[in-house]
Formats: C-alpha cells, sequence, structure tokens
C-alpha cells in the first residue's frame, strides 16, 4: 500500500486499498454458479402465492416484505405490498428471504 503526500495524507492510502477491495469481484460459493437461485429461495417463491404468505426479501441491506402474485421466469417473480401495487424482484440479486 503506497501513502500518498499531500492533503489526505494516510487517507489516501487507505482510500486506494478500500477502492482495490470494492473493486473485487464477488466469490460464488462453491458447486453453484454465479447467479443462480438456490433451492430454497424458489421452494419459498412457489408456496407463497398458494398459500398467500408475505415473503420479505433482502436485499442489499434493505427489507421488502411482499406477497407474490406471479413467477415470471425461474429467475424473476412479481409481487404486491400495502405500499406498491406491484413489484418486479430478480432473485439473484436478493441475499436472503424469510417467510412470515
Amino acid at each position: 500500500m503506497a501513502y500518498v503526500q499531500g492533503s489526505c495524507g494516510i487517507r489516501a492510502g487507505f482510500c486506494l486499498l478500500a477502492g482495490g477491495v470494492l473493486a473485487a469481484p464477488a466469490v460464488a460459493e462453491p458447486g453453484t454458479r454465479r447467479g443462480a437461485v438456490p433451492a430454497a429461495f424458489t421452494e419459498l417463491v412457489e408456496e407463497s402465492p398458494q398459500n398467500k404468505t408475505r415473503l420479505t426479501s433482502f436485499l442489499n441491506g434493505q427489507a421488502l416484505p411482499a406477497v407474490v402474485t406471479k413467477t415470471i421466469d425461474g429467475r424473476t417473480i412479481e409481487g404486491r405490498s400495502q405500499q406498491f401495487s406491484r413489484i418486479v424482484i430478480r432473485l439473484p440479486r436478493v441475499n436472503a428471504i424469510a417467510k412470515q
């Protein structure tokens, strides 16, 4: 790590290191391909419209509660909530799903 002299001082060296870490590619779990939808997600998504159960999807730290209304394809679902009449969610972007 190189330290840069100037107004930033040591912070400039930290910024260079943090930028390198943020630019690093994400590593997929062993045995799965990047962008694959976990089987547990698929199971919960298929069960939601039949039982009218609400699922909470967690996307980059944000919680999105919704009832699944239909599955567009194996990777995209459509739902609704009290706040929004139509929500489209790409499952490979979801970090976790909770059933309520």
